[in-house]
């Protein structure tokens, strides 16, 4: 899932089911941050102190620029945050076992019900343990069907079709998009490309070493089924200062428009020549779908902006440049100190860090 949902959708959610405007800006950041927590060695603060931020995603899924194969990133980046398994891991019936992710999953649901249980008086902190399994319980529907680890049988997949929405009728991929999906290793959804987190694509796909038919996925029946159930579960859980709630049934049309809605193609997919090229053209097209969601729900939030800046949280916590995104460890290791602002160990994307930490060493105390 991309933006619409992490963060634009999120925040809908959380407002219509009572959180008031801030917090649900809150949870929404710290649900989109999730993809976007590229931060992955220890900060070097004034005083001769490091925070170690909990890295949660690398820039792309797919960037073998990094140790991004390693089981290590696996294990504490993909699977915590991206690919949750269906259940937790019991001893007892250790051989049923599986990595593959399953939508509404038990294992999500129960990181979505502990985040809740965090104590009303550790505000800030609850709503980004809240944001983060939100992340993780909605990827379960565009995540579906493939894990986080590094895995032929369950990642290696190949005969990609998109269905017309007029006609329904699907049709192969561009050849050169095809050879470019199939470079990508066999880790979560890297050989699908962009496809799971497309709000409004339906599509189809075949794995390459499973008996199994071609699986269909039709994402803007999916992502309104994860709406709909978040917004569930965003009803039940007490709030502070709740507000009063906007009915599921009110939502729900716009919701489909919204996730149903593409923009016009300014590229074309036969130029998508390059990686560069393949992810700037989605990259335009996340901007659209974003920007139509904030023309849709800005009343919402008035007067607060319901826009997305990946580094407000940093800016917020820091002085200085926050643009660290492409930073490698060497690139970490050479950095001066970091000047901090007042009230650094409160602010959010500290908040946000600990809670990641919480998030991970739940599901690692929970894996084989």
């Amino acid at each position: 899932m991309q933006k619409n949902f992490h963060f634009h959708c999120a925040a809908v959610l959380a407002r219509a089911a009572g959180f008031n405007p801030a917090d649900a800006l809150t949870i929404a950041y710290a649900s989109q941050y999730t993809d976007n927590a590229t931060e992955s060695e220890p900060i070097r603060l004034a005083g001769d102190v490091n925070f170690d931020p909990v890295c949660t995603s690398y820039d792309k899924l797919e960037d073998l620029g990094r140790a991004v194969l390693s089981w290590s990133a696996q294990k504490r980046v993909y699977i915590p945050f991206h690919f949750i398994p269906p259940e937790r891991f019991n001893p007892s019936s250790s051989g049923s076992f599986s990595f593959v992710t399953r939508q509404d999953s038990p294992f999500a649901n129960w990181l979505l019900s502990e985040a809740a249980r965090e104590p009303l008086k550790n505000h800030n902190y609850r709503l980004c343990r809240i944001g983060i399994a939100l992340h993780t319980f909605a990827d379960t529907w565009a995540h579906r069907g493939f894990s986080g680890r590094l895995n032929r049988i369950e990642n290696d997949i190949d005969y990609i079709r998109l269905f017309d929405p007029k006609s329904d009728r699907s049709k192969k991929i561009e050849l050169i998009e095809q050879l470019l999906l199939n470079a990508f290793p066999e880790i979560g959804h890297a050989e699908a490309g962009y496809f799971p987190d497309l709000s409004y694509v339906k599509w189809q796909f075949a794995y390459k070493r499973q008996a199994v038919a071609p699986v269909v996925r039709d994402n803007p029946k999916d992502y309104l089924q994860a709406a709909h159930k978040i917004y569930l579960y965003l009803s039940k859980i007490k709030k502070q200062n709740p507000v009063e709630p906007i009915a599921w049934e009110t939502l729900e049309s716009d919701f489909q428009r919204l996730f149903a809605y593409r923009p016009t193609d300014s590229l074309g997919l036969k130029n998508l020549v390059t990686r560069a090229v393949y992810d700037a053209y989605h990259a335009f097209q996340e901007d659209k779908r974003c920007e139509l969601w904030r023309k849709e729900y800005q009343h919402l939030f008035d007067p607060l902006v319901f826009a997305y800046d990946k580094e407000q949280w940093r800016k917020q916590a820091f002085d200085g440049d926050t643009n660290w995104d492409s930073y490698t460890p060497q690139d970490w290791a050479q950095i001066l100190p970091v000047a901090t602002k007042t009230g650094f160990w409160d602010s959010l994307w500290v908040l946000f860090h600990r809670a990641a930490l919480r998030h991970r060493h739940l599901v690692l105390e929970n894996l084989p």
